[in-house]
């Protein structure tokens, strides 16, 4: 199971639609608004060395017949900026399900995160944003094994680092898309 937790990354590829909530502003950045958001994509599990195969371990089971290490993903989160150019962004993700089975055993990991990111930004134009983010998760994976019959169930937590890059395009001053990989 050491393995397995040791997810790099939280989502490849995603495209965000980003709502800015601009009847909601802090008391720092009157100009820029508190912003939300949900994202979309796709997340890869590794046990460390960027790869996932029949041979690593989930729950004990070593040789297994079929593995899936790839799923959908989403998150939801908060903005909110110091500045024009940082912000902070609160939020909670959803990473997908893992499994794997062999001829006496299968097991599903469920793995959720959440998140807590400094984010930079820097306007290209007033349409064109280019996003940077590093911050931490706090992770967590549960997971369900059936072995000969009998099932188990156990799960494991930690914090990591996060970072990501991105860019935004504004369609109007209340709503963005952004295509970010994290």
């Amino acid at each position: 199971m050491e393995d397995v937790v040791k997810i790099k990354g939280l989502a490849i590829a995603a495209l965000a639609a980003s709502l800015t909530a601009g009847a909601v502003t802090t008391t720092v950045a009157q100009d820029v608004p508190n912003w939300i958001g949900v994202s979309v994509g796709n997340t890869r599990f590794s046990n460390g060395n960027n790869n996932f195969n029949s041979s690593n371990t989930l729950s004990g089971i070593t040789s297994a017949t079929s593995t899936e290490n790839s799923d959908s993903a989403w998150k939801i989160y908060l903005g909110i900026p110091f500045n024009k150019y940082l912000g902070l962004e609160l939020g909670y993700a959803k990473l997908g399900d893992q499994t794997i089975s062999s001829a006496t055993a299968s097991s599903k990991a469920t793995s959720t995160a959440y998140l807590f990111d400094l984010v930079g930004n820097y306007d290209f134009n007033e349409s064109f944003s280019l996003l940077g983010k590093l911050g931490m998760h706090r992770w967590g994976v549960n997971d369900a094994t059936t072995r000969s019959g009998v099932g188990a169930t156990n799960g494991a937590d930690g914090f990591d680092s996060t970072y990501g890059l991105g860019v935004q395009y504004n369609v109007n001053k209340d709503v963005g898309l952004r295509m970010e990989w994290e």
